[in-house]
């Protein structure tokens, strides 16, 4: 009787290598929206290889260095889409402004997949577990889409839409990721639990906070991810904080509650809801008190 198993090759494609941004999206407008853009191709190779995607043809753009580079202007991190996890963790310029960007990267898979996979990827592939969905959606980050029409500008909480789908139209591809100087004044924390180190997350969080001169919370952001089909903006000062709120233990528990409430896990191969939802609990307390922790050990509140 042979034996059963997992096909590990992918359906028959055409190949091709864009020279430039304009033949790429020239290109991906062409068969009736089955061809797919290939980066760094961490997941979207191994989804080919599972049969879970079929495209009629690759489209290589990794050697677009148009899409690379990471800069900064007045306003904003400007990150190019082809930059790679590793890149942006090593970026003396990401350091400067948002340190927490290297500790959440080190949580990205393993050594070869942050060496390889770039951050455009894996916003377009959008799993709700993956680090840079949550991270940039806690930094009210601008994702630049450009398709035949020009130049198209997402925020992060329009882009995730539902697992694995964002709101890219089918001739579009991210070319820049843009985030918000301002962040830079906020204290920031990350936290993440796996079953193991490169294993997809069963929750993460990521919170940053300001603390004004009287003590108040100026300002509060806290995204969730890994409980539900898409990462949630679970706290935001201007919605869930009335003005003059003092940080203390009673708020962070009532915070954490109310983030609860936003979230709409469900059971999978990797851990069950209420698992998800009672590690959330934990990281979302633990990543404001960290927040918090950190102005009183600067001597900023």
């Amino acid at each position: 009787m042979p034996k059963l198993g997992v096909t590990m090759k992918p359906a028959k494609f055409d190949y091709v290598v864009a020279k430039t941004l304009a033949e790429a999206i020239e290109l991906l407008c062409e068969g009736d929206g089955e061809n797919r853009i290939l980066s760094g191709g961490q997941s979207l190779i191994p989804a080919m290889n599972l049969r879970l995607a079929r495209p009629d043809r690759l489209i290589d753009i990794a050697s677009l260095l148009e899409l690379r580079g990471i800069r900064e202007d007045e306003e904003f991190l400007r990150i190019g889409a082809l930059m790679t996890h590793d890149e942006i963790g090593a970026s003396q310029i990401a350091k400067n402004l948002i340190p927490v960007l290297a500790e959440a990267i080190s949580h990205i898979g393993h050594a070869a997949i942050r060496n390889r996979g770039t951050i455009g990827g894996s916003l377009a592939n959008a799993d709700p577990a993956a680090e840079w969905p949550c991270v940039l959606l806690a930094l009210s980050a601008q994702i630049t889409a450009t398709g035949p029409s020009g130049e198209r500008v997402i925020p992060a909480e329009e882009f995730f839409v539902t697992y694995y789908t964002t709101a890219l139209s089918h001739d579009e591809i991210v070319t820049e990721i843009c985030i918000p100087k301002k962040m830079a004044s906020l204290q920031w924390s990350f936290q993440e639990v796996s079953r193991q180190q490169g294993a997809f997350a069963i929750a993460l969080t990521m919170a940053g906070t300001t603390i004004a001169s009287d003590g108040s919370i100026a300002e509060m952001r806290l995204a969730v991810g890994g409980c539900g089909s898409r990462p949630v903006l679970a706290i935001e000062s201007t919605t869930d904080l009335p003005a003059g709120t003092m940080p203390n233990t009673d708020l962070i528990e009532e915070m954490a509650e109310r983030a609860l409430q936003k979230l709409e896990p469900s059971d999978d191969a990797i851990a069950s809801a209420e698992d998800r939802l009672n590690i959330a609990r934990v990281l979302i307390t633990r990543t404001l008190s960290k927040v918090f922790q950190l102005y009183v050990e600067r001597g900023q509140a």
